[in-house]
């Protein structure tokens, strides 16, 4: 085997064949810099921590989703369990709901993924919604 055969693992700290690295990129060629081994080893850790039901993968998830709305987890977590401040549907472990953001990036509110999903439908665009109100108001 010559040494373009072989790669060395960061996590086991071993020149290995280069079937022993999962492949990155096809078109490159670029190859993971862990073995297979280590790295269903450091797969298996991150994910296998739990603290309080909550998984290392979900308690993640959750810090970088508050963060990124200048939130903390915890805040992050009683927005994302309240009900829809639009049609009041409760927030379920399947189905959990999600802050509401303003366009200035502000939270406003918490919303299910039935009405995130109406609001992007009408193009997140304001008068398309007032249009909306004003014909369902002539229902009445």
């Amino acid at each position: 085997m010559t040494n373009t055969d072989q790669r060395w693992c960061n996590g086991c700290g071993k020149f290995k064949a280069l079937d022993q690295f999962y492949l990155k990129n096809r078109s490159t060629g670029r190859r993971d810099f862990l073995c297979k081994s280590c790295r269903s080893t450091k797969t298996r850790e991150a994910g296998s921590v739990v603290t309080d039901g909550v998984s290392g993968w979900a308690e993640r998830n959750i810090r970088a989703k508050a963060s990124k709305l200048g939130l903390s987890a915890e805040e992050y977590r009683e927005l994302r369990d309240r009900p829809c401040d639009v049609c009041q549907r409760p927030s379920t472990e399947d189905a959990p709901n999600s802050p509401m953001v303003a366009p200035d990036d502000a939270v406003v509110g918490t919303w299910c993924r039935k009405c995130a999903s109406a609001w992007g439908f009408l193009g997140k665009d304001v008068a398309t919604l007032d249009r909306l109100r004003a014909l369902m108001a002539k229902d009445d």
